[in-house]
Formats: C-alpha cells, structure tokens, sequence
C-alpha cells in the first residue's frame, strides 16, 4: 500500500517574523524574502489555524489544538520550500498570537501562561524575530490604516510589549529588533538574521521594499524615514502607553 504523502516526514519552519499589526513585520517579511535562500509566508494559516476557522467553526477550538494543526501547516509549507532548497519561515502578529486566548480559556486545565507556551513550548526550536515599533507611531498607524480607536489602538501596541518583555527571556534562538533601526540601517539591522540562519546577507533584500508581495500601498523604492519620525500621538494616548514606552526604550517628550 502506497503511503500518504501527507503522512511522510516533512521540514520544519525554520524561523517566525514577529510584531503588532502596523508595527514593520510586512516590510521585514518582504526583507528576508527576497533573499534568494529564504522564503517568508505572509500571516499563512494565521487565520485558517491559530484563529481556527478552519478547524472546528462554530464550536470550541481548543488552545493545543490550534497550535498543532497551525505547526502542520506550516511544515507542509517548510517542506515545499526546502525541495526548491529555500529556507522557509512565517510572519503572524501579536493580535493574532493574543487572538488564542479564547481557546487558552477553554482548556479544562488551561497551561499557566499563554506566552510561554507558544514560545517555549511550540516554537521553541524555530528562530524569532521579533520587530518592535514605537507605540506613537504604531498607534497612529493604526488608527489610521485600520479605523481603530486611540484606546484600542493603544492597547494592542501594548499587547506587542508584552510579548516583547517575554522574549527577552527566551532560552532559545531570538533576535528582537527595532522598525527604527529597519528603517535606518537595513543592512547592518538583517545581517543577524542572516547569520541565525547560516546565511550571508544578500544586497538583493534591499529591493524587498518594493516586493510584489506586499500590499500595494506598502510598496516603495527604498526605505522611508519619515515612519519613524510621526510620533505625533494625542496626549491621552501618550497618557496610556507612557510607561510602556520608557521600558521599550522609547522617549516620550
């Protein structure tokens, strides 16, 4: 009897691009994958899988249950990139990450921290990198790109800290990296990633800002400073993520 393709042994994501929404993971998914050796999913299964549409709609979506079926996912897709001998890897958001929560809650014996068991349990052997945003300019990102409120946006920029703070402390591969310092000095700020990966880097990432895969309106030749400088956010926005801000490194004047 001839065995199932889908039963055969397959290749595991090598690494996962990380961030809030709005806060620079398009653009340095579209970066790493315009290395020739590399290949990036934008957000793959992200919906499908980690917010479980696909998997049971309507009924309950266990937290273990998403994470396996997203990871299974992912390695057919790993798979398929490695038989064209391209390192694969995904790009999901820290909305998304936080969007398992409702499932986490379900559990009858709910694990004691969300973030931990993502990290460290699931991803544990993949490389993350993680890109953090000034929360005045990613808020306004926000709110302008997606129609959300100051408060919401706010909150969500925060969601990303917290995943930031956990980071840090990973026992295992990660590189966490400033959308500023993308902007400002593309090529010193992806040689790491390079490098994690045993990979030279590629003058050929640079035209990644004007990738095919990006969203139209995301496309540009070369890179734009002035995202980094609109950190005009109203006062009682500033007023909530102020303190964040200060931990990130971020000034507030």
């Amino acid at each position: 009897m001839q065995a199932d393709p889908a039963d055969q042994p397959q290749a595991a994501p090598r690494f996962h691009v990380l961030g809030a929404g709005r806060g620079g993971t398009s653009l340095l998914a579209a970066l790493l994958d315009a290395h020739p050796a590399l290949e990036v999913g934008f957000e793959r299964h992200a919906v499908s899988c980690l917010m479980g549409e696909a998997i049971a709609p309507g009924g309950p979506q266990p937290l273990h249950q998403r994470l396996a079926t997203y990871l299974k996912a992912c390695r057919r897709d790993a798979s398929t990139a490695a038989a064209a001998g391209r390192i694969w890897g995904n790009k999901i958001t820290t909305e998304q990450v936080f969007g398992l929560e409702t499932a986490w809650q379900q559990e009858s014996a709910p694990p004691p921290d969300l973030l931990d068991v993502v990290f460290n349990g699931y991803l544990k052997d993949q490389l993350i990198v993680f890109v953090l945003r000034d929360g005045r300019s990613c808020a306004l990102s926000k709110m302008r790109r997606a129609g959300l409120p100051l408060a919401e946006a706010c909150r969500r920029w925060q969601l990303s800290v917290r995943c930031w703070e956990v980071l840090q402390r990973r026992p295992f591969p990660t590189l966490c990296l400033r959308f500023e310092d993308l902007l400002a000095q593309p090529q010193a700020t992806l040689a790491p990633i390079c490098s994690q990966l045993g990979l030279a880097f590629d003058p050929a990432m640079l035209a990644g800002t004007g990738s095919d895969r990006l969203l139209p309106e995301y496309r540009r030749d070369g890179f734009d400073l002035s995202r980094a400088a609109d950190t005009d956010l109203p006062p009682e926005g500033l007023a909530l993520i102020a303190d964040d801000l200060r931990r990130c490194g971020y000034g507030t004047g």
